[in-house]
């Protein structure tokens, strides 16, 4: 499309005004003298005024203690050494922990864990802690080295480390831990059931009262390695651990036994325990309450897993 400015010329037209409406008149308006701030005034603004109404916590914490955090010394908080505004040791104190209590935190607070294989390689209470777990999973005859088979995919493993510490903070032992990387297993192939029972508290605050009433003897024990005691059905094959591989070789780990963080775990540990159990006498009769007669009484067995 052509446009012809000299047959239709291009013009601009005046806005109309709108009818109606008045301007105020100029002595309506106050003339207001302009001053400009001073120097005084720029480099010291006026304080910021802060409400007088009185304030009280929310009534949802009616029922609890709710401490919030106060300043323990009146110094400047930005002359901390380490560059915090606001760290942690100016409004959290340790002057009402006792003494062993004061010990046992500085002494978990020293040491660090190890994260991976490659930090815990240049200690040698870490090499080993790890060479005594890969010990214990050989004589349990957790898995045997072999080749891959054609179209299986192995999973990976990783090594966990944990301090255990005394109850007045010494260390007890160092802990390593193999567990296999469980999200990568695949449903159908490398699992089927993961439903295991839990423990509710209320069956065992209810077994508790009927011991305390009855003046019954209760007993405590722990199964050291509980889930490499267990059988494993399903077919899976694991990576060898971060530190024990070859170069070179391609061999891998067939599972016999299930290891920590494998989603049939937990199924598989309370199958195991609760046959052998029930082999001698015992018998089920809620969950994981089991319960024989002898001829001195009954005696009750509950058996849980903490998470």
């Amino acid at each position: 499309m052509v446009f012809h400015e000299h047959i239709f010329p291009f013009s601009i037209s005046p806005p109309t005004p709108i009818t109606g409406l008045s301007s105020p008149p100029s002595s309506i308006i106050p003339h207001l003298p302009f001053k400009s701030p001073t120097p005084s005034m720029a480099a010291h603004p006026p304080p910021i005024r802060q409400s007088n109404r009185p304030t009280k916590p929310p009534t949802r914490f009616k029922d609890y203690q709710a401490h919030h955090a106060t300043l323990l010394a009146s110094a400047d908080p930005f002359s901390d050494t380490s560059g915090t505004h606001y760290p942690i040791t100016r409004y959290v104190s340790q002057c009402n922990f006792s003494a062993p209590h004061r010990i046992f935190i500085n002494h978990i607070s020293q040491l660090v864990e190890p994260s991976s294989y490659e930090e815990a390689q240049h200690h040698p209470q870490w090499v080993a802690a790890m060479n005594s777990e890969i010990i214990t999973l050989e004589e349990n005859n957790t898995w045997s080295f072999t080749s891959l088979p054609v179209g299986h995919r192995p999973i990976d493993c990783k090594w966990v480390f944990k301090v255990k510490y005394q109850s007045d903070g010494s260390i007890e032992r160092y802990k390593a831990r193999l567990v296999a990387k469980g999200y990568t297993q695949r449903e159908g192939i490398n699992y089927t059931e993961t439903f295991a029972l839990v423990a509710k508290i209320i069956i065992v605050c209810c077994l508790l009262t009927i011991a305390a009433v009855c003046n019954w003897p209760l007993h405590q024990m722990d199964v050291h390695n509980a889930f490499l005691h267990d059988d494993l059905h399903e077919e899976i094959y694991m990576l060898p651990p971060p530190g024990y591989r070859c170069q070179g070789e391609h061999t891998v780990c067939r599972l016999h036994k299930s290891i920590y963080s494998l989603k049939q775990a937990s199924r598989s540990w309370f199958c195991k325990f609760s046959s052998a159990i029930q082999h001698i006498g015992f018998f089920s009769i809620q969950s994981r309450l089991f319960n024989v007669h002898t001829n001195t009484g009954q005696i009750f067995h509950r058996h849980f897993i903490i998470r």
